[in-house]
């Protein structure tokens, strides 16, 4: 039980230390830890300890300002208090309120500045400590990825705050605009706001969580007790704790708060008597964020958008097959004979795509891609998709699957059941996914009638030696020997 429940101490009491280090939590966050929390994190080697300094002072990104200064002026007034502790990572800026896309650079800047000097003492860094529901727009993660490369190459991670809403009338344990569980829009992305998720996929500690019961009355915050006893708030601190268990990247979540000494937060308190009991049953989880298994063989799927590829290299870097664009409606891609030879030719399986386009005769379509591509030796896909405005009817696929013949689909759950609107398909083919989601890495969402898939494209922005720019990554739905013995060929 309370496999990834921590805590949130703002004010250390006596018997919070002992507490910890008899319950061994998987993460928990202390604010101007005293020189007992050192021996504290000495005894919990497998807890994630997150520091916090208070300053209410803290710079405002909305305004212009030097983000670099201000680093290095947090940064000065966090060496002091290093000596206190033992290990863990360093919060930043606490609940940074960001109203536009150049704030989020300014902030940016600031968290990758503070990572690298904490970094320069040894010190490493939790970056992001966002508010629910900021930043307001999705999209404006892009700018924040330069910190969390940063942090990723000093061994930092990302923070949250994250609270389900209770009211005595409505009980919303999974909101879905931006409360318990928005951390997965911002790491898996969202198709109706446009956002293809991080790049950049660090660790996530949710640095405050919990229930949230609002202001009630002028200047008197209300939390869990308002509406909860004991015994149905731990019910459902474990059934959060199951909940974000299915995210593999997510270390913990530290509820707020485990020690207080301020009446404006009595509310949310679970010390003593909440967190004692908890800490009985606790059975913590211990996570290191990995990689996937390389347990699939890895492709890429490429167009004239990527200009000239150096095909050795893409070859070296361990690439086993590619899907090349032949051909878009009745338009040849300028760079396909090219690719295909040369992708041959250094060893990769190769197959050939076309984009399928509404107001081109299917039939034509068909008869001219196989002219493009001839009588591919490996594999080809029909790519159906809703893109500025347009998506082929059922009957315009159906007439290109029939002069084309067997072929694979590329396409997605969300571009197929609710854009294009295909469903039921009438024959057998194979899939080609597009499912980009991080914690969906092989196992991808699919379409209502699809019951297995082929190919899965996991991600737009991927890095391929040879290839300038982002590009498709694919994997196919088992190793690459599975791959050689189904396709021929040389398949590395």
């Amino acid at each position: 039980m309370y496999r990834l429940i921590g805590g949130h101490t703002n004010h250390t009491f006596g018997g919070i230390p002992e507490l910890v280090t008899s319950w061994q939590p998987p993460v928990w966050l202390v604010m101007d830890p005293g020189p007992e929390w050192k021996w504290v994190a000495q005894a919990c080697p497998r807890t994630v300890f997150i520091w916090r300094i208070f300053n209410a002072d803290q710079p405002d990104f909305n305004q212009p300002l030097d983000p670099v200064a201000e680093a290095r002026a947090h940064v000065a007034q966090v060496l002091p208090w290093t000596g206190n502790v033992f290990g863990g990572k360093w919060k930043g800026v606490n609940e940074p309120v960001i109203a536009s896309r150049e704030a989020m650079k300014r902030f940016a800047e600031f968290e990758a500045e503070r990572v690298r000097l904490l970094a320069a003492h040894g010190l490493q860094a939790v970056v992001g400590g966002f508010a629910v529901g900021n930043p307001p727009d999705l999209s404006w993660w892009r700018e924040f990825e330069p910190a969390l490369k940063t942090a990723g190459e000093h061994g930092g991670i990302l923070g949250l705050h994250q609270y389900w809403w209770e009211t005595p009338q409505d009980r919303r344990f999974v909101d879905p605009d931006w409360t318990s569980l928005r951390h997965r829009k911002v790491y898996d992305g969202e198709p109706s706001h446009g956002w293809e998720g991080l790049e950049n996929r660090l660790p996530l500690v949710m640095m405050e969580g919990g229930a949230d019961c609002g202001v009630w009355e002028e200047g008197v915050v209300e939390g869990w007790n308002r509406i909860r006893n004991p015994e149905q708030y731990k019910a459902d601190l474990n059934e959060f704790s199951l909940e974000i268990q299915k995210d593999t990247y997510v270390l913990g979540v530290c509820v707020f708060c485990c020690g207080n000494s301020s009446f404006l937060w009595m509310g949310y308190d679970i010390w003593p008597q909440v967190a004692r009991e908890i800490a009985k049953k606790a059975s913590p989880l211990y996570r290191k964020f990995q990689p996937p298994p390389e347990k699939w063989a890895r492709g890429i799927d490429v167009s004239s958008n990527q200009k000239t590829i150096k095909w050795a290299q893409v070859a070296k870097a361990g690439y086993s097959f590619a899907f090349i664009r032949a051909s878009a409606g009745l338009w040849k891609d300028p760079q396909y004979d090219r690719n295909y030879k040369l992708a041959r030719k250094r060893g990769l399986l190769v197959g050939s795509y076309h984009y399928q386009r509404r107001d081109q005769n299917p039939r034509e379509q068909a008869q001219f891609f196989t002219s493009v591509a001839g009588k591919p030796d490996t594999f080809n896909a029909n790519d159906v998709e809703h893109l500025r405005g347009e998506c082929p009817s059922r009957a315009q696929v159906m007439a290109f699957h029939n002069e084309a013949g067997g072929m694979d689909y590329y396409t997605s759950a969300w571009q197929w059941d609710s854009k294009c609107k295909i469903s039921p398909a009438p024959w057998v083919g194979r899939l080609w996914v597009a499912d980009w989601a991080p914690r969906r890495f092989g196992n991808p969402r699919l379409p209502s009638d699809w019951n297995g898939w082929e190919f899965q494209q996991y991600t737009s922005r991927g890095k391929v030696p040879g290839i300038i720019g982002n590009v498709d990554l694919d994997i196919f739905n088992g190793t690459a020997a599975e791959l050689r013995a189904q396709y021929g060929g040389t398949a590395k």
